[in-house]
């Protein structure tokens, strides 16, 4: 009971910074950037090759893959969407867009990597420290002390600095923003930047935990998506607790029944909600009203 609990723990920090990167994006932009999963994966394997082929100290590597991804989701942002919404396209146009992304990127990182299973190979395998006769690694520790920085850091900027302010904004009414002289525009690519950082972090403490694969995003985009489901959307604190409550789910599930089931009670999770509670946790029921 006590290693089921340290590993839910453990995923549960993962998945809220998953969550949490892709809940930035969606509360700005309001609709679902699945292309998000493969930019988790791009971050993965470009701190690969910054740490394992060119030999960078793997702090700087993973620096530089957060860079890569924070510029590859600006870019995207900058170059694809921000050209469809000028064409007036509507948020179904967007959505296919970003699977037409995911799939092209995800791609890419299979012909220049391969499909093969990869791992930055830090330090010598140890089997960790005992508790309550239970095993904790240096490294699992470090994903739970650096999720937590993260989400907490994120909460609090978009929370109370002016830039998150403007953000929750634009995601509340993007023609009102724009009207009082937000450029909507602008602050939309920074949040897809600021998703993009976020979510390469938390691609490396997923290949740090359990090492990577082409296919790895589209998993992290599953657990993202009804994280933020089921916290409430637009809620970023709900998500975060969406994302550890999937994590203690999972663990729970694997430990009574079996690791195949880990994938398939997402989409139980998500049907649940859809069918008896659609706000979420924390969601409110939208009330119509006349001006």
């Amino acid at each position: 009971m006590i290693q089921v609990l340290i590993n839910s723990c453990v995923s549960g920090a993962i998945y809220a910074v998953l969550a949490i990167s892709f809940a930035i994006i969606f509360n700005t932009a309001r609709f679902f950037h699945f292309a998000h999963g493969a930019i988790f994966t791009v971050g993965a394997y470009a701190a690969y090759l910054f740490a394992v082929k060119v030999n960078v100290p793997f702090v700087a590597a993973v620096s530089m893959a957060i860079l890569v991804a924070g510029l590859l989701g600006f870019s995207i942002e900058a170059i694809i969407y921000k050209t469809l919404r000028k064409r007036g396209a509507s948020s179904l146009v967007l959505l296919v867009a970003s699977l037409g992304i995911m799939i092209v990127l995800q791609n890419c990182v299979s012909l220049f990597f391969g499909d093969e299973t990869k791992s930055y190979g830090i330090g010598s395998i140890q089997p960790g420290w005992l508790l309550c006769g239970a095993r904790i690694t240096g490294i699992q520790i470090a994903i739970i002390l650096v999720s937590a920085v993260v989400v907490v850091w994120t909460c609090v900027a978009f929370a109370q600095t002016q830039l998150g302010t403007l953000m929750r904004a634009i995601g509340g009414d993007r023609e009102l923003s724009a009207i009082v002289g937000i450029d909507t525009d602008k602050h939309i690519a920074v949040a897809f930047a600021a998703g993009s950082a976020i979510a390469c972090v938390g691609a490396v403490l997923v290949a740090l935990n359990s090492d990577m694969r082409p296919t790895l995003g589209f998993d992290a985009l599953l657990v993202a998506v009804v994280a933020v489901v089921l916290g409430g959307l637009g809620n970023m604190g709900a998500a975060v607790v969406g994302g550890v409550f999937i994590g203690f789910v999972q663990n729970f599930v694997a430990w009574k029944l079996s690791s195949e089931w880990r994938t398939a009670i997402v989409f139980v999770i998500l049907i649940a909600v859809l069918t008896f509670r659609r706000t979420g946790i924390k969601g409110r029921q939208a009330k119509s009203a006349q001006a």
